[in-house]
C-alpha cells in the first residue's frame, strides 16, 4: 500500500462517520525497510497459512516505514511518535486496536539480524500480547464500507471534476491576436500590428481621415 496511506488504513488517526464506519478492530502494520532480510522475513510470516491464513479478524498491513512517517507525518507524530524516521527503531511491527496504536517493536527484537531471520514465536507473542490476532472475519458491513484510499481517489475525482466544470463556465479571453494574452475584455497592443489590430494609440482611419 502507498505510504502516505497505510496509517490511516491501518487505523490510525480514523473516525467513524456515515461512510467510513469504525477504524478495522484489530491491525498489524509491518513498517519495513526494503533493504532489511529481517522485514523480508516478517512478510512471509505474516501472509502464510499461520497468520493472515488464520487470523481473518485482524487486518495485515505493510507499507515503507521511512515514507509512510515522512509522508504521514502528522498522524504518525500523534500516534507512533516513539518511532523516529531517521532513527533506529525502523524496520517494525505495530499493533493497532480500534484506531490507536498499543505497542510496536522493532524487528531486531524479534529475530536475529545477523541470519536476517523473525522467530515466529516472538511474533505471535507480541501480537497476541497486544490483543489483535482475532479469528472472526470482518462484518460484510464494514467489509462493505469505503476505504480510506478509495476515499482519497473520489476526493482527487471530484476536486478534477470541479475544475473542469469552472473552466467551462469561463468565458473566453478576448482575441487580440497577441498569443498567451488573456485579457477578457476588448482591448489593443500598442506596437503590435497584426491581422486584428493595427497597434496604434490613434487609429490609421483617424489619423488619414479616411471615413468608411
Amino acid at each position: 500500500m502507498h505510504p502516505s496511506r497505510v496509517l490511516r488504513a491501518a487505523g490510525l488517526g480514523m473516525r467513524p462517520d456515515g461512510r467510513r464506519g469504525p477504524p478495522p478492530p484489530a491491525a498489524a502494520l509491518h513498517l519495513y525497510d526494503p533493504d532489511s532480510d529481517l522485514s523480508a522475513s516478517l512478510d512471509l510470516y505474516l501472509e502464510g497459512p499461520d497468520m493472515a491464513g488464520r487470523y481473518g479478524g485482524t487486518k495485515f498491513l505493510r507499507g515503507s516505514g521511512r515514507s509512510a512517517l515522512l509522508l504521514d507525518s502528522e498522524t504518525a507524530g500523534r500516534y507512533l511518535p516513539r518511532i523516529r524516521p531517521d532513527g533506529d527503531d525502523l524496520p517494525a511491527l505495530v499493533a493497532v486496536r480500534n484506531g490507536e496504536a498499543v505497542a510496536s517493536v522493532p524487528l531486531r527484537e524479534l529475530g536475529s539480524k545477523s541470519d536476517g531471520r523473525i522467530e515466529p514465536a516472538a511474533v505471535r507473542f507480541f501480537l497476541e500480547g497486544a490483543g489483535v490476532l482475532r479469528g472472526e472475519a470482518p462484518s460484510p458491513e464494514d467489509m462493505c464500507r469505503i476505504r480510506p484510499e478509495e476515499e482519497v481517489l473520489h476526493e482527487v475525482m471530484m476536486r478534477e471534476k470541479a475544475a473542469a466544470e469552472a473552466a467551462a463556465r469561463a468565458p473566453e479571453p478576448y482575441n487580440c491576436g497577441v498569443k498567451g494574452c488573456n485579457k477578457m475584455f476588448r482591448h489593443e497592443h500598442v506596437g503590435v500590428d497584426n491581422e486584428v489590430q493595427e497597434g496604434l494609440v490613434v487609429g490609421r482611419e483617424e489619423v488619414l481621415g479616411e471615413e468608411n
